[in-house]
């Protein structure tokens, strides 16, 4: 799995050519939805072979800017355990399961993210400094913790220790 770069190519040229529907000999590919998650271009694609058997998946791919190489991606599929649990539910349900651990990973991802209130106490990952945080602000995501207040990136909440309201 390599990182592919076009030379000054911006963002949203990037993300055009990804999710454009391609045509040959053997088969159509069609773009059916995607999104942005930050970084990630999340995708549904549908292959329709001449024969007229047709298969499904997630797509993502992780995009990242280089100075001087401009935008770039790296893709894979559901079936290859993205690093990302960001994928919109309902992309779940127009794709058959290709990884059901992945697909619980998303779905415990969304549940915590739909549960956070003001209010809350989250405990953070490993590493995190402070390890737990009072939620000030859904949009954007803040907390305190000793009278000082953090931006908090989703993907460092580990557990939702309460919900209840301030």
């Amino acid at each position: 799995m390599g990182w592919v770069f076009t030379h000054r190519q911006t963002r949203l040229q990037l993300i055009a050519r990804r999710i454009r529907s391609e045509q040959n000999a053997q088969r159509t590919r069609h773009c059916l939805g995607h999104t942005t998650r930050g970084n990630v271009l999340w995708t549904v694609w549908e292959i329709t072979r001449f024969d007229g058997d047709r298969v499904r998946y997630i797509g993502c791919d992780l995009l990242r800017h280089e100075k001087g190489s401009g935008w770039g991606y790296t893709d894979m599929e559901e079936n290859m355990s993205p690093p990302s649990c960001t994928c919109p539910l309902s992309f779940l349900t127009q794709v058959p399961v290709a990884n059901e651990e992945w697909r619980r990973e998303v779905s415990a991802y969304h549940a915590r993210k739909t549960s956070i209130r003001k209010g809350c106490l989250l405990e953070l990952s490993p590493g995190c400094q402070p390890r737990t945080v009072v939620v000030t602000s859904v949009y954007p995501l803040r907390g305190t913790h000793g009278g000082l207040t953090y931006g908090i990136p989703w993907k460092y909440i580990q557990i939702v220790i309460s919900t209840h309201d301030a």
